[in-house]
């Protein structure tokens, strides 16, 4: 049996909603939505980050984060962690996305993947700072 809850999230972009963002373009935004999160609600954050945790599908108006564990869907069912993931999809990806949880046995960490894919975050964090890249000739 499968653990699901679904809210519904407002936020201030909702033209955005409307541009149809694709499954590959809201996993690549994990990131942004887990450091959303980390402003709102430092468990939601760590919720996000505990391993097994995904954008497993979006639809029309629909966001869907997938866990490994069941119990990592009750967490994300509490009010508190619930708003902050909300009111994340809103800022992040805009409104009118509701917000869906699903217990998927087999989803990866977006968070680790992502990491592998990027050289450095001290170098990602040295940029938003002003750095330049030297390229080596």
């Amino acid at each position: 049996a499968s653990d699901e809850s679904t809210s519904t999230g407002a936020g201030r972009n909702a033209a955005e909603a409307g541009e149809g963002i694709t499954l590959e373009l809201a996993q690549r935004r994990f990131r942004d939505l887990y450091e959303r999160c980390a402003e709102l609600d430092k468990s939601a954050a760590r919720l996000l980050n505990s391993g097994g945790c995904d954008i497993v599908e979006i639809g029309e108006g629909l966001i869907t984060i997938g866990f490994k564990h069941p119990g990592m869907v009750r967490l994300a069912m509490g009010s508190a962690i619930d708003a902050a993931l909300r009111r994340g999809v809103a800022d992040i990806f805009g409104a009118p996305y509701r917000v869906s949880y699903l217990h998927a046995p087999d989803v990866p960490s977006r968070l680790q993947l992502l990491d592998a894919e990027r050289p450095s975050h001290l170098l990602e964090e040295a940029l938003k700072l002003g750095a330049k890249r030297v390229e080596r000739s």
